[in-house]
Formats: structure tokens, C-alpha cells, sequence
């Protein structure tokens, strides 16, 4: 009886662990104010944090989603964000973040804008 009992518990808990998801840390070097000097962008801005994708759309209202998961992808010279979210009336949204470290704070790039460069705004 006691064996079927820890065959039982060893078999739960191993079918525990495969189905768990790992948690992927939120990406610190991301929080933040990112802006642009390419010319059709200057009065952008993209803002990071750890609840909040958010696009400043210039003189008009943020269009802001909210982060419900995020997953990392090592590639060869930069880091591949991905950010699965919502938007305000819930449908979701995902935003796809090239991010390249660097001592000025890095530099990101968006997937369906990779011709423009993102730099961290100094505070």
C-alpha cells in the first residue's frame, strides 16, 4: 500500500513540474523613456515598465497595453523581447522589442520598424 502511495506521489509531482511554466524575469534594461531623432518620429516616445507597453503618439493620447507575459530569445548580437498584451478594450496585442545593450543604456528596435533606432532618454 505504501509503495502505490509514493509511486503515486513521485508521478503527480513530476507531471507538476513538466507543465510548469518557467518565469521569465521582467527585463530591467527595458524600463524606461525611449526616444528617437529619426525625423518622423522625434515626437514619439515608447515607454517601458513593468505593467505598461506604451506608444506617445505625438500631440495626440498614448496608445498604452498592458503586459500580461513576456519571453526572451537569445539571438546572435541582441536580445528578442516579446511582449504578449492587451489593450484597452482587451484585445490582445503582442510587440516585438530588439534590444543591443550599450553603455549609453542600449538601444532598441521594433520588429515592423527595425530601420529605426530607439535610445534610452537620460533623466
Amino acid at each position: 500500500m505504501m509503495k502505490k502511495q509514493i509511486v503515486f506521489l513521485l508521478i503527480f509531482f513530476c507531471l507538476l513540474m513538466v507543465n510548469c511554466e518557467t518565469t521569465t524575469l521582467f527585463p530591467t534594461e527595458l524600463i524606461g523613456t525611449w526616444v528617437t531623432e529619426d525625423a518622423p518620429y522625434e515626437d514619439r516616445y515608447i515607454k517601458i515598465n513593468e505593467a505598461q507597453f506604451i506608444f506617445g503618439t505625438g500631440p495626440g493620447e498614448p496608445n498604452v497595453f498592458f503586459i500580461d507575459k513576456i519571453q526572451k530569445k537569445d539571438l546572435k548580437e541582441v536580445v528578442e523581447w516579446t511582449f504578449y498584451c492587451h489593450n484597452m478594450g482587451g484585445a490582445p496585442f503582442d510587440i516585438v522589442v530588439f534590444y543591443k545593450s550599450g553603455t549609453d543604456g542600449g538601444q532598441i528596435k521594433l520588429r515592423n520598424k527595425e530601420q529605426i533606432q530607439w535610445v534610452k532618454r537620460k533623466n
